[in-house]
């Protein structure tokens, strides 16, 4: 049994707020649902799906590791995720990155931007990321060379460079230009 109330539209023509036996809670229209707050009992992760004329089109899932994903379509895609860390993965899940660096941004599966917490410098990389577990820089994918650009606050900015290397193995880095 669940709990249904018209309170909040207050026509009657449709239920407003329908929370079944599942704990799903549904906020509705007299057209169709337009949110749905979901808990999956399987796995205890928490979602919104967002729904237009009957059809998921679009979800949040707040995961029980403390992350957050934002996904599209009906088969709610992942698009984006931000880990319990606050690093952002765009079309990707964020590697795991050391606190050295403030939160990083990583788009697909080779480009990311960070900043160290210390020294304030700022690194647009591409196939590298600071390793959490290792305390180093590390490759994203095997078979891809990897390089990056240090920005520093008082304006120095320097190109590193390195050969194709293999995925989780440590980077050794060629200073190209400063």
């Amino acid at each position: 049994a669940g709990f249904e109330s018209t309170g909040i539209d207050d026509n009657a023509t449709s239920t407003a707020i329908t929370i079944d036996a599942s704990e799903k809670v549904t906020l509705a229209s007299s057209v169709s649902p337009q949110l749905t707050l979901n808990r999956s009992v399987a796995t205890g992760d928490a979602a919104m799906e967002f729904q237009s004329n009957g059809a998921v089109v679009g979800g949040i899932t707040s995961t029980t590791a403390g992350d957050m994903l934002l996904q599209t379509g009906s088969s709610l895609t992942e698009r984006m995720r931000i880990d319990a860390a606050g690093n952002v993965g765009i079309g990707v899940v964020p590697e795991y990155w050391n606190s050295t660096y403030r939160q990083a941004l990583q788009i697909g599966h080779s480009v990311s931007l960070s900043a160290h917490k210390s020294t304030n410098i700022l690194v647009l990389a591409n196939n590298a990321y600071y390793d959490g577990n290792d305390t180093r820089w590390e490759y994203i994918n095997s078979g891809e060379e990897a390089a990056q650009i240090e920005m520093t606050a008082g304006g120095a900015i320097t190109f590193d460079v390195a050969p194709s290397g293999t995925a989780d193995a440590a980077i050794s880095w060629t200073t190209a230009m400063t």
